[in-house]
């Protein structure tokens, strides 16, 4: 198959176990959906996603939950194929760490196009030695922006160009002068001359060298700035680089190019390793003019580019001066006039940092500069560079949401609470992995209550405050039909380890330290036996009073015997009694009443909701006592 154009491609009317043939005869397929990621140099590699198990794919590339769902659905429900390019070595990367890729994909050769001979022998011609050094200002800095910086637009181009001249001028001649000797208008005053004793004085005879020098300089040129050679004619200027316009592939605007391919980056080559303090100078005039927060995204990209590439040459460019600039961003907040402004200074942190963890050399950077605006007490600022790392596959958002719980104030932990409950809802299959990273976070069982952290109370009230939200949310009608909708159960299918998961569950749901808390004026333990579990079966067992379904029973079965096993442990341990079956039977005789209350309003339809409601809670408490 042959590629022109990076991005990415939803192919019709594919099977995905019917890949044979796939790179001949995929051509150009009709597009309903384009996501484009972004992707830089390299060959591409073609990723085929099966629309039948997406897992985080999508979850991934969209930030809203429902959105990556929506697509996820309009693509199963069309019996489409997902087909994307990625730079190769977002995937050499993620496999050199041994981190899975949550989707399943098959490798397609491509077929690529070649250089053809006319092509390399231009390539060869080109002396960059002679294209660089026989330059002038402008020239130079023409030639750094464009092969440092990719894919700008003329608007962004130009402006990267006047911002680096700055107000440096040159000499303009106004006129040639052939015979200096000869042109009469250089002395216009006649000798003067008188003697004094035998010696003869002569004023005003001639001109040596440096006042002629001078002389040129005042009358017969003038200082002219750079920036105005560029705007007089930037077309030319640009073509004696050998650059061009290139249309994009989405149509609508035009970037600035290399007209020959491999030269962006024999420049770039030549610039790093035989002008490196050319190349640095105007590095650190980009950071001193804020580029790394310019307006253009483009721009943005690429000074974090040259930045991590920086910072992987020479250790001047790490910790320290990572952790300086990012908090100079941070305390000129304040100069930021509106919310969005400062949003997209941590966005561009972020950007930054996330670049950073794709090389394993430099990882540590990313803690240290974290953990330095911890103890600068920039809590809210870490908080907002978490929100927006949380996708990148090397950084562990989790574990900066419990430091900032330990280390942070009242009001930062309040807000990374709530961040977590929010994380949680948007987690989708990843629910699971949050949870047991969580987990760990909760007090140990002979702990005293008295001696219960903030982190540790964060994580008891964490699991059921997010259960009661998802079962507010979770419609009725799903529940006996489609129960492994629910979040979480929709990961359990198939999964091996589902008894473990659910064991995990129960154990957090039962902890002893549930006793001591309150949820919304309730105590958390009577909140969990009398509602939030009852209210799982219902889910799994249904309200119409017919055989369950299949794997929702193996769920059922196993949430049962998690809940057996964990209050037999818990009463063990600690001499705690759940009185499981006694509350549950208390609860069908409030159900009995509702009914009774709804018979006599004449309210039959209330009155089979909660009837239903009641045969589920009975049917939970035969399958319990059987145990």
């Amino acid at each position: 198959m042959r590629i022109s154009n990076k991005r990415l491609l939803i192919a019709k009317g594919r099977s995905s176990k019917n890949l044979e043939g796939l790179s001949e005869e995929l051509i150009e397929p009709s597009i309903d959906i384009i996501l484009r990621p972004e992707i830089g140099g390299g060959e591409p590699t073609l990723i085929v996603v099966d629309t039948g198990d997406l897992h985080t794919f999508f979850d991934s590339l969209v930030v809203r939950l429902s959105t990556a769902e929506a697509i996820k659905n309009q693509l199963k429900n069309s019996h489409k194929l997902c087909i994307c390019l990625v730079e190769p070595e977002i995937i050499d990367k993620t496999l050199r760490r041994n981190l899975q890729l949550f989707f399943p994909c098959w490798e397609i050769a491509l077929q690529t196009n070649r250089l053809d001979s006319k092509t390399l022998e231009k390539i060869e011609k080109i002396d960059i030695f002679s294209l660089f050094e026989n330059g002038n200002i402008l020239t130079k800095i023409v030639l750094y922006v464009a092969s440092c910086f990719s894919k700008l637009n003329f608007s962004e181009f130009e402006r990267l160009v006047l911002l680096l001249i700055g107000n440096q001028t040159i000499l303009e001649n106004l006129k040639k002068i052939d015979n200096y000797t000869t042109d009469k208008t250089i002395n216009p005053e006649p000798a003067i001359s008188f003697n004094v004793g035998e010696q003869q004085i002569i004023i005003n005879s001639s001109y040596n060298n440096l006042e002629v020098e001078n002389y040129q300089k005042r009358h017969l040129s003038s200082e002219k700035l750079i920036s105005e050679v560029w705007k007089d004619d930037p077309d030319e200027i640009l073509s004696s680089c050998y650059l061009k316009y290139v249309k994009t592939t989405e149509g609508y605007d035009r970037v600035i190019d290399f007209s020959i391919p491999l030269l962006q980056q024999k420049l770039r080559d030549y610039l790093e390793e035989k002008k490196y303090a050319y190349f640095l100078k105007q590095f650190r005039r980009i950071i001193e003019l804020n580029l790394l927060f310019d307006k253009s995204r483009q721009v943005t990209r690429n000074v974090v580019k040259l930045s991590v590439d920086l910072m992987l040459s020479s250790n001047e460019y790490r910790s320290e001066w990572l952790n300086d600039k990012v908090v100079d961003a941070i305390t000129r907040l304040n100069e930021v006039k509106t919310a969005k402004a400062s949003e997209y200074i941590f966005i561009c942190i972020s950007d930054l940092l996330r670049e950073i963890l794709n090389y394993p050399e430099l990882e540590s950077l990313v803690d240290n500069c974290l953990d330095n605006l911890i103890s600068l007490k920039q809590h809210g600022a870490v908080l907002a560079i978490v929100k927006h790392l949380r996708f990148a596959p090397q950084f562990n958002e989790i574990y900066w949401m419990k430091q900032l719980i330990q280390r942070g104030d009242e009001e930062v932990r309040s807000q990374t609470y709530k961040a977590l409950c929010n994380q949680l809802k948007r987690s989708g299959s990843r629910i699971y992995e949050i949870l047991e990273e969580i987990q760990n976070w909760l007090p140990d069982l002979k702990r005293d209550s008295n001696n219960y952290s903030l982190l540790h109370k964060y994580a008891l009230k964490l699991l059921p405050e997010y259960i009661l939200g998802t079962l507010k949310t979770f419609d009725s009608k799903f529940y006996g039909e489609q129960p492994l909708r629910y979040p979480i159960f929709a990961s359990l299918r198939n999964d091996e380890s589902a008894q473990k998961k659910l064991d995990m569950i129960a154990a957090w749901l039962l902890h002893p330290g549930m006793k001591y808390l309150n949820i919304d004026g309730v105590v958390s333990l009577d909140l969990v036996v009398d509602g939030i579990i009852p209210k799982l079966f219902i889910i799994l067992y249904g309200l119409e009073n017919n055989d369950i379904n299949p794997e929702a029973e193996l769920i059922s079965n196993a949430l049962i015997f998690s809940i057996f096993k964990v209050t037999n442990h818990y009463k063990y341990v600690t001499n705690i009694e759940y009185n499981i079956i006694e509350r549950w039977n208390n609860l069908a005789d409030d159900y009995l009443k509702k009914c009774k209350l709804s018979r006599s309003s004449k309210n039959w339809k209330l009155d089979d909701f909660f009837n239903a409601q009641r045969n589920a809670v009975i049917r939970l408490i035969e399958q319990f006592s059987s145990l």
